[in-house]
């Protein structure tokens, strides 16, 4: 089993005042956390296992700790942010000290470190699970630092870290929104030394021997210590009651039930404290084994790993443990953002069958799918424009086992169009062929999605220059055709259209940047998982 990542040792806080940011109006007294209270807290999160009231401090003081706790790390409500101007009039977020940074390298990593999208990445070409720049939207960094050379957020996790698109402050928001986020704030980056356990090689946010320290920006810049260790540092094994008089679980729970927050947020995050009685572990929100559990999301990239994937085992196969950029369970790759209600439950429209019910991983409803539907209107009318410029351009929401030859969604890249608004001509690519329908999709044609020529059948088939240009031979032979309204040729002449060329298209030179395509199709790159066996998304 390998070793736990443990927190470096404990150092005295400086105490830090956390009611200078409230207004009266939502704080009438003043509130000052203590040496005393931070101390007990950094010793509270390093711990495996603490029995607080071995401490030997009265309830009162117990209340008091695990309310700090709770507050900080599951809640925005101790340090009122929500009328904070960032870098104006009083109240506002710690200033940059950009004259204190001695070191270039470390300041491009904190200021610029996954903020920006990798256009390599978005054409296809680049691979690489270390780029400095994002390649999902779960990988991205707001940058610390504001216009105004203010911090645009503090070092304290927002309530809605695990899941940011529910936060309605957006980037506007006064808290991390991510676990790297919270790793390379300008309160925690390089502040400790690492000790060489899951050390993220030149990524790595602890400082190595050669590299200097910043221990003076935990003072400077930090407004929550306690609560953002408690995340940047791997997590102890998750508590059980007793272990924290006051915290949410005994808090929302009564003695002999389980009642945790309904968010998928936390689904499965916690080790359920009734794991010796009899319940249905679907409907639990808590994890029961290394099959059921999960971490929290913006920590792993939505892909099986290939050391560990949904094996009952006691203990994980994998090597990095959970420094894992990669999914060790279905829990995981279902429940993550990317993935999470991207198409509907197989149950689907009898919903009131689903065993897993508001807990479900996948869509009950059309509002809840995670992705862009046609409409309606449009998957009733089905005229020459949908044909044209929408069939099989969206992934299938669909769930349940059906054929896919007469979906009007995509299923794998061999099905799928490219909009034709990335003006592509009708011409078929001589790269592309049915032989490679299972390999990644930059691997068929050396251009990838800049490529001039069709790719496939259905681009060239429902090309805007191509549709309905052309006799259908079934209907021309027999009278009938197995396509029916899916035909993209003529049956009678009044369907016929007149075939258009596009003038400018020069079949020599490669389409327009990634940009053209992730306006159209934001989703282009994240086909649909039809079941955990699929593996990565990236494969389709």
């Amino acid at each position: 089993m390998r070793k736990q990542h443990l927190p470096p040792p404990l150092q005295p806080f400086t105490p830090f005042r956390l009611s200078s940011l409230a207004t009266p109006s939502s704080h009438t007294t003043a509130t000052t956390t203590t040496a005393t209270d931070n101390s007990l807290a950094q010793l509270f999160i390093s711990s495996q296992s603490i029995d607080m009231p071995s401490l030997g401090l009265g309830n009162e003081a117990l209340d008091d700790i695990a309310g700090i706790m709770d507050d900080i790390c599951f809640t925005n409500s101790v340090i009122p942010l929500s009328n904070v101007v960032v870098g104006g009039g009083g109240g506002e977020l710690p200033v940059w000290h950009a004259s204190s940074e001695t070191d270039v390298e470390q300041i491009d990593m904190m200021l610029n470190y996954r903020t920006k999208k990798c256009l390599y990445y978005s054409q296809g070409s680049c691979r690489s699970q270390r780029c400095f720049d994002y390649h999902y939207q779960t990988q991205r960094r707001r940058s610390p630092v504001s216009p105004s050379g203010y911090l645009a957020y503090c070092d304290v996790p927002c309530k809605h870290m695990s899941n940011p698109a529910q936060c309605a402050r957006k980037d506007s928001c006064a808290y991390c929104h991510s676990v790297d986020e919270l790793r390379y704030h300008p309160a925690i980056f390089k502040t400790q030394l690492c000790n060489g356990h899951d050390c993220r090689g030149p990524a790595c946010h602890f400082a190595h021997p050669g590299e200097s320290t910043r221990p003076w920006a935990v003072e400077r810049y930090s407004l929550g210590s306690a609560a953002a260790a408690a995340i940047c540092w791997p997590p102890a094994p998750p508590l059980s009651r007793g272990h924290l008089r006051g915290s949410l679980l005994d808090r929302n729970s009564s003695e002999n039930s389980v009642n945790c927050s309904d968010s998928s947020e936390r689904f499965k995050i916690v080790k359920c404290p009734n794991l010796g009685q009899v319940h249905d572990r679907k409907l639990c929100p808590f994890y029961h084994n290394f099959r059921d559990r999960r971490r929290f999301p913006v920590t792993y990239e939505a892909e099986q790993c290939p050391r560990h994937f949904d094996i009952d085992t006691s203990v994980i196969s994998c090597d990095r443990g959970d420094e894992c950029d990669k999914c060790h369970s279905r829990i995981e790759l279902l429940y993550h953002p990317s993935i999470f209600k991207q198409r509907f439950c197989a149950t689907w429209p009898n919903v009131a069958s689903c065993a897993r019910g508001h807990n479900c991983a996948f869509a009950h409803h059309r509002d809840e799918v995670n992705g862009k539907m046609f409409t309606e209107e449009q998957e009733t009318v089905r005229d020459v424009d949908f044909f044209v410029n929408h069939f099989k351009t969206l992934w299938c929401p669909y769930g349940v086992q059906h054929d896919w030859h007469r979906c009007y969604y995509a299923h794998t890249y061999q099905d799928c169009r490219r909009s034709p608004a990335l003006e592509y001509g009708s011409e078929p690519c001589p790269h592309w062929g049915r032989s490679k329908a299972w390999t990644e999709y930059g691997s068929r044609c050396p251009n990838g999605h800049r490529c001039p020529y069709s790719h496939g059948s259905k681009e060239q088939l429902y090309h805007p220059s191509y549709y309905k240009t052309m006799p259908c031979c079934d209907w021309k032979s027999r009278g009938r055709c197995p396509r029916g309204e899916l035909c993209a040729f003529y049956h009678d002449p009044s369907e016929r259209r007149q075939a258009t060329r596009l003038a400018s298209l020069d079949y020599s030179r490669p389409l327009s940047t990634g940009e053209e395509l992730c306006h159209h199709q934001p989703n282009f790159w994240r086909p649909p998982l039809f079941s955990a066996d699929e593996g990565s998304s990236e494969s389709r």
